[in-house]
């Protein structure tokens, strides 16, 4: 469950923000080495506890041309709060549990560079609250105009205006691909 809700999260970056970007899963393996650093290993961890209100902090390095070189994300088990409680399903957390698969999305955006948005609604928002949905999962347009400003907005490449059968054109509407 946690590593497929770990792909949907990646996914919404690739699917959703419209950018020169594809964010790639490396899968599973048994090294129990923790993320230190720039040592050219993503590592996903679980557990821990932070003195603070953080649910997970995502920690990149960045080489001195502006290319993320490692970026290791820590997913809290508690915070000042108490025990985190996660909810790992596609339907959503209920109100009195954290949704990974949102909290997952927001640290992939910190991996790929995105800072915290004031826009509430933004998957990039500051603070997350319990029982979100699947609502809460998608990019908003502040979410994708902010990837597309780091990596470049994706154009259509070809418009589509005749369609042929046959070896024979046909009068169409332009259809953008």
């Amino acid at each position: 469950a946690v590593e497929t809700a770990f792909l949907d999260a990646k996914d919404i970056w690739n699917i959703e923000g419209d950018a020169y970007l594809y964010v790639e899963y490396g899968g599973t393996n048994s090294d129990n080495r923790q993320g230190g650093g720039n040592n050219n290993q993503n590592t996903t961890k679980f557990g821990g506890w932070t003195g603070d209100a953080s649910l997970a902090v995502a920690t990149s390095s960045w080489t001195g041309n502006g290319k993320m070189s490692d970026c290791d994300i820590e997913f809290f088990k508690g915070n000042y709060y108490g025990q985190i409680r996660w909810h790992f399903e596609d339907s959503g957390a209920p109100n009195n549990m954290q949704d990974f698969r949102h909290t997952a999305t927001h640290e992939v955006g910190h991996c790929l560079g995105m800072g915290h948005s004031n826009k509430q609604q933004a998957v990039m928002y500051g603070s997350s609250t319990q029982g979100t949905g699947d609502d809460n999962r998608h990019l908003h347009d502040d979410d994708a105009t902010g990837i597309q400003e780091i990596y470049g907005e994706v154009t259509p490449a070809l418009a589509l205006v005749n369609v042929t059968q046959e070896g024979k054109a046909k009068p169409g509407k332009a259809l953008e691909l």
